[in-house]
């Protein structure tokens, strides 16, 4: 694929400082992927957090999202962390999707996003970025949106001779082995893309901590060449790739004090055990509440999607409807619909027809935009389920 690129931007990324307001290249004209505008140059916050805690890690992407305004600089987050953890999607169940005794038994912390995808271990052998940029600014799908800033991670895999590529899935590949994994979500006014580059990886201490949720084979830098290649370089030219296809300047700077005050804040509800089960504390809600209904029935299913997307359904029907309903699985939304989704499907007769016009006018009515799962997809999930009814 050719060297990389020579670059000479020690100098230009050694110091940090907060970029104000006016200093942004925010406004009308300086819009990002998929906006509306001109050309025109635009500066980016670049913030490189260098080596930091898992929590940290996890958490101040979450916080620059919640502070994200339309007046205020979109940002670039780089972070390595310093220790191993498993990042849980928003819509997953925490002991169906990891293996807690293995994480718990090995000093493994899991921490549940706020944007959905699957579950995947991050440790010190990952160069972590995130793009936060205000929705305005950002691709108008999600599809268009990991197509266009998975790019810069695939651009940079193949100028050190990896040869990855992009698939619908969010994922990147090296011909069948998974490399890297892109979640993507909106939070407040802020669409969040959050990937790595994978230097180095354990592969079977991967597989266990995720308690065989990942079936996929899965790669690194250094598997593919025979030995990792130098960080600062891949590094620089991952931030060379994002100036490139952003048409944007790349302007170091740092948290401020809000967004400090928002990463206490969210590190102290990402530690919590509640959040942590969050899923499984809705689907036992549904199981336990019978009410000794006449009728009533509960069961569980499950339906994998053509794009390799698990979802399970915790169905509970009283007298041939739809009475309650729990989703999980490692799907995500561009705009999260999640719980209207859900509860869209309450009181609909518990047959495929009804259901699918729950869903496809659901879908309609909300633009929904969650790629790889289709209406037909949360139907089939449920019918699973419903087939188990006893």
């Amino acid at each position: 694929m050719g060297d990389p690129p020579v670059l000479e931007w020690s100098t230009r990324f050694s110091s940090g400082g907060f970029l104000s307001t006016n200093e942004s290249g925010v406004g009308p004209a300086a819009t990002g992927i998929g906006g509306k505008g001109d050309e025109r140059m635009r500066n980016i916050r670049l913030i490189d957090m260098g080596k930091v805690s898992a929590l940290q890690s996890h958490t101040i992407y979450h916080a620059l999202s919640h502070g994200t305004r339309l007046n205020q600089p979109d940002t670039i987050l780089l972070s390595v962390p310093a220790e191993r953890y498993v990042s849980l999607g928003l819509y997953q169940e925490f002991a169906k999707d990891t293996d807690p005794e293995y994480c718990r038994a090995h000093n493994i912390p899991v921490f549940r996003r706020q944007i959905g995808g699957r579950a995947h271990l991050l440790d010190s052998g990952q160069q972590v970025f995130q793009t936060v940029f205000h929705w305005q600014r950002a691709a108008v799908s999600a599809t268009r949106m990991c197509q266009e800033i998975l790019r810069v991670a695939v651009d940079t895999y193949n100028a050190f001779g990896v040869d990855a590529h992009y698939l619908p899935s969010n994922e990147i590949n090296v011909r069948k082995s998974r490399i890297s994994t892109g979640a993507i979500g909106r939070l407040g006014d802020a669409v969040v893309l959050a990937c790595s580059l994978v230097y180095d990886s354990d592969t079977e201490l991967e597989r266990r901590a995720l308690g065989m949720a990942s079936h996929a084979a899965t790669t690194s830098m250094a598997r593919e060449l025979g030995a990792p290649p130098d960080r600062d370089a891949v590094k620089q030219t991952l931030l060379s790739y994002f100036e490139r296809d952003l048409k944007a300047t790349l302007v170091p700077g740092s948290l401020n004090e809000q967004e400090l005050a928002e990463v206490e804040r969210l590190e102290k509800l990402f530690s919590s055990q509640e959040w942590i089960e969050r899923v499984v504390r809705r689907r036992r809600s549904v199981r336990e509440h019978d009410g000794g209904e006449e009728g009533a029935r509960i069961a569980e299913g499950h339906h994998l999607t053509s794009e390799g997307i698990q979802i399970r359904a915790t169905i509970r029907t009283v007298r041939g409807k739809v009475d309650d309903l729990v989703l999980s699985g490692d799907f995500l939304f561009y705009r999260d619909h999640f719980s209207e989704l859900e509860a869209s499907f309450r009181g609909a007769k518990a047959e495929w027809d009804a259901l699918m016009t729950v869903a496809e006018n659901f879908y309609l009515y909300h633009q929904v935009d969650s790629p790889g799962v289709s209406p037909a997809d949360w139907v089939s999930a449920i019918d699973d389920a419903l087939s188990n009814v006893r």
